[in-house]
């Protein structure tokens, strides 16, 4: 339906109104909207609001109990409350004044605290409101916040990265990447307290003192990092494997205490490491001796205790003759004894 513009309202009058109040309406006496602001305008959703209804296109919340133009006229010069009848049901609010002469109610309207969520979903910029509107200075206050908190949120994400990078460092060996000696303990401390079952197996490398005396240092940090990736092939991702020393290595097998079982691992993984290495065109040959303690044989398993007797297993082993796994076993008489063979 086109109505038409009242001669009260000039183009010189629309021109004012839509430069200095974008979120206004005009309703006629008879409660049709003859005009209204180009943003009210564009979140309507549907166009130019001219020639609607006012009750088609709005919902009076405040004042209650009153709708349409009479509502209107119940609120002059104080606040009402509308929203939109179609989604997103944008509410909005205003003051009322009226033109008694001309038969015309005229509406200026904001968001009130919806502002931001509007500016959001519409894509409102500042062109879309009053040039002296405050909403454009508290805009320009919530997108520095926002670029604040978003540049904030980086540097979070950069210092936590940082963190668990320090953090990890802290728990590497750097050459081989297995967990050291850090990490180890605490991987047994957490075993102890939560009293899960657990073996521990502490391996050395036989003959690399002869790789590194006959193909020099460099080619010695190869042949440990091979090492390393052979141990971490033969043990499962939830066990810990960590280089202690020059070459000595501990693992820590969760939930296993079967000896048998374990011993049988490491005659697997001994025969893995007596393959030679090729480094730059030399081979490099070395082997292992492992010894091996588990918690379950000691009625309150200690740390210091356990990695001592993996000590003196791994140790028997190498005066059996190397290339051997051994595990310990205490007496309840103090007295040790060894239970080893060849790989």
């Amino acid at each position: 339906m086109n109505v038409a513009v009242s001669p009260a309202f000039d183009v010189v009058s629309v021109n004012l109104l839509q430069t200095l109040l974008p979120l206004h309406i005009v309703v006629s006496d008879g409660g049709f909207i003859t005009q209204a602001g180009a943003t009210l305008s564009k979140i309507s959703g549907d166009g130019s609001l001219v020639g609607e209804l006012f009750d088609d296109v709005f919902e009076v919340i405040k004042p209650a109990g009153l709708q349409g133009r009479r509502a209107l006229l119940a609120t002059v010069g104080s606040a009402v409350h509308l929203r939109f009848k179609k989604p997103p049901y944008t509410r909005l609010k205003g003051v009322v004044a009226v033109d008694h002469r001309e038969g015309l109610t005229v509406l200026t309207l904001s968001f009130g605290i919806g502002v931001v969520d509007a500016v959001q979903r519409f894509g409102l910029t500042s062109r879309d409101f009053a040039p002296n509107d405050p909403t454009i200075e508290m805009l320009y206050v919530v997108e520095a916040k926002s670029a604040a908190m978003n540049e904030s949120r980086k540097l979070n994400d950069r210092l936590q990265h940082a963190k668990l990078s320090a953090e990890h460092d802290a728990q590497t060996d750097p050459l081989t990447g297995l967990h050291n000696r850090r990490a180890l303990i605490q991987v047994l401390e957490s075993a102890i307290s939560a009293a899960r079952k657990f073996t521990l197996i502490h391996m050395d490398l036989d003959y690399f003192k002869a790789v590194n005396d006959r193909l020099g240092h460099a080619a010695g940090d190869a042949v440990l990092s091979a090492a390393a990736g052979v141990m971490q092939s033969h043990f499962r991702g939830s066990d810990c494997i960590a280089r202690t020393g020059g070459d000595e290595f501990v693992a820590v097998m969760m939930d296993t205490t079967d000896g048998n079982a374990v011993k049988k691992l490491c005659e697997r993984l001994i025969t893995a490491i007596e393959v030679p290495i090729e480094v730059d065109s030399n081979s490099a040959a070395i082997s292992g001796s492992i010894g091996f303690t588990c918690s379950a044989q000691y009625n309150v398993p200690q740390i210091g205790r356990m990695m001592n007797d993996a000590d003196h297993a791994l140790y028997a082993s190498k005066r059996g003759g190397r290339a051997r796994v051994t595990q310990f076993e205490g007496l309840s008489d103090g007295a040790t004894k060894m239970n080893g063979g060849p790989s």
